[in-house]
Order: structure tokens, then C-alpha cells, then sequence
């Protein structure tokens, strides 16, 4: 068995599940945006140092 990746749009930051969904239409309501897209690269993961 291959495990090959979550097949949502759900991704964790800071220990917390968010749909990137969620977070664009978050984005989208503030006054100072016109515009948004959340793009999230497959197999690769971010960490703060």
C-alpha cells in the first residue's frame, strides 16, 4: 500500500486543519483585497525555523 497524500484541500498550519477553501473566501472579505488564490504544492511541506 502507497500512502500518496490527502485527496482534499485540507492542509495544517500552526496545528490547526484549514480548508484552503475557508481561507480564500477569509481573504476575500477583508477591504484590501480584490483578488485571491491559495495554491499549495503537492509533497512538499514548509517549516519555520
Amino acid at each position: 500500500m502507497t500512502y500518496v497524500g490527502r485527496a482534499d484541500d485540507v492542509f495544517k498550519a500552526s496545528g490547526y486543519r484549514i480548508s484552503s477553501f475557508e481561507l480564500e473566501s477569509a481573504l476575500l472579505q477583508h477591504d484590501a483585497v480584490a483578488a485571491g488564490l491559495i495554491r499549495r504544492g503537492r509533497g512538499r511541506s514548509c517549516t519555520q525555523g
